[in-house]
């Protein structure tokens, strides 16, 4: 996927903007969830707080659960590994956050096909 100009990991904070992760799977209950807090978790040992840097991470689901909480083996396995499952919603997939998103992670090629018809043509550029 080509990133537009300006909108590269390395220029968001600088710009006051801010670059978004998003991880989508089927549910949101389970392993998008454990993705998006693995992924938060790294960011914060690695750069301090993510969001302060210009970097949001989320998730949501194709067939989301809207609202739910995760499922207890995915919070445990957050915590096995020292992330942080609290307050975590699950939430169901729009279109909205597809284009907002920076970069899309899907669980499958299917989510990934799920993900190319909602959004813009920047989530169908190939990959170079």
């Amino acid at each position: 996927m080509t990133v537009p100009e300006g909108r590269g990991i390395e220029g968001t904070a600088a710009a006051g903007g801010t670059f978004r992760i998003l991880h989508v799977s089927t549910g949101n209950v389970c392993r998008s969830p454990i993705t998006e807090r693995l992924t938060r978790y790294a960011l914060s040992r690695r750069l301090g707080d993510p969001l302060a840097d210009g970097l949001l991470v989320e998730s949501a689901g194709t067939w989301g659960h809207e609202g739910a909480p995760m499922e207890a083996n995915a919070a445990t396995v957050l915590t096995d590994f020292g992330a942080d499952p609290s307050g975590f919603v699950g939430r169901e997939l729009l279109d909205e956050h597809v284009i907002r998103a920076d970069l899309v992670l899907t669980a499958t090629r299917d989510h990934r096909a799920q993900v190319i018809s909602m959004g813009t043509p920047r989530a169908c550029a190939p990959s170079r």
